[in-house]
């Protein structure tokens, strides 16, 4: 399978990287230049760090795993389209389904260094800790028995706090579509948890 990058004409004259467009800059990192990689990534820093932090919670965890989601994002460079999507789409999903990826590895393989730590800073004590990490662990475990559209609508928009326009965007789907996709999805949540 051969991999098809966009062309480097628009791109390659460049010379303010910190003026060019998330595009322009990719366009350059999928022909491996790595100064727009970093500026692309010091660009989104905030998001990517947003959204480590809604998997794994603490502020530490989350700095100490963008190195590896900034791995994650150039090994996975030739899977971005230009005009497919806004650049902020495609990498929240990258940095979402990597995330995905670790919470996966650790529960299959019960690794207590990465227990999920959904608890904000402001939990008053241990109990309330473990309380809130169990029941982090259980939502997870019933998002994970939702039709795969269902739980990536609900992701996106209760963990990442996406609007619904992005993700219509990401899932290429109508806004119809996203908001049923939502209210099916809790409604199956609530069927399970009562169950």
């Amino acid at each position: 399978m051969s991999v098809r990058f966009a062309p480097l004409s628009n791109a390659q004259t460049i010379r303010d990287y910190a003026q060019a467009t998330d595009d322009q800059l990719m366009i350059l990192v999928q022909h491996a230049d790595q100064k727009a990689f970093m500026e692309l990534m010091n660009r989104h820093h905030g998001l990517m760090l947003k959204i480590v932090r809604k998997y794994f919670g603490s502020l530490q965890d989350a700095e100490d795993m963008l190195q590896d989601m900034s791995l994650t994002v150039w090994q996975h460079r030739d899977r971005w389209r230009a005009g497919e999507a806004r650049f902020s789409t495609w990498l929240y999903t990258v940095i979402s389904n990597r995330c995905l990826d670790k919470l996966r590895k650790k529960t299959e393989n019960s690794d207590s260094d990465l227990v999920m730590d959904a608890v904000h800073d402001s939990a008053p004590n241990g109990f309330d800790h473990t309380l809130q990490r169990e029941v982090e662990t259980s939502l997870q475990g019933l998002l994970a028995q939702l039709p795969a559209q269902q739980k990536l609508a609900l992701e996106m928009f209760y963990y990442h706090e996406a609007e619904i326009t992005d993700i219509c965007d990401h899932m290429k789907a109508s806004e119809a579509a996203v908001r049923s996709y939502l209210k099916r999805g809790k409604q199956n949540l609530r069927a399970r948890m009562a169950g």
